[in-house]
């Protein structure tokens, strides 16, 4: 099963563009300053290229809106295209730059707070599809 790329490449398409969990919410522990990739204009109209996050802010992670960006995913980030996981596809090269997840999707979380079943749960995903 492991060695069938194709299926491989199905399986991260699907959980891409349809994760189980479309955001999960955050506390943040401590005060922290996130910068920003690009310069956002603020309500007062001056922009700023980082954000201050005091402690005990509730922070929402947006796993649909990450897995389903232009700027991550390329201009046919809403199709359905298996393809862009093989490695000669230059369309995931901003999701390879900047998610860490499994696959560099947020579907399964990232770091320490990780889904645990994610190997069960792929796993499972592929034995369904093959039989």
């Amino acid at each position: 099963m492991n060695k069938l790329p194709y299926l491989d490449a199905v399986v991260n398409e699907v959980l891409r563009l349809h994760a189980a969990v479309k955001e999960i919410p955050r506390s943040a522990t401590q005060e922290d300053v996130i910068p920003l990739s690009e310069p956002m204009r603020t309500a007062t109209g001056t922009f700023t290229e980082s954000v201050c996050i005091p402690q005990g802010t509730e922070i929402v992670v947006p796993f649909a809106a990450l897995n389903c960006s232009v700027s991550m995913w390329g201009p046919d980030a809403k199709a359905f295209k298996p393809s862009r996981w093989f490695e000669e596809d230059e369309g995931t090269r901003g999701a390879r730059e900047t998610l860490h997840g499994y696959r560099h999707l947020m579907t399964f979380g990232d770091g320490p707070r990780m889904c645990l079943g994610r190997l069960f749960a792929l796993t499972e995903f592929k034995v369904r599809r093959e039989y």
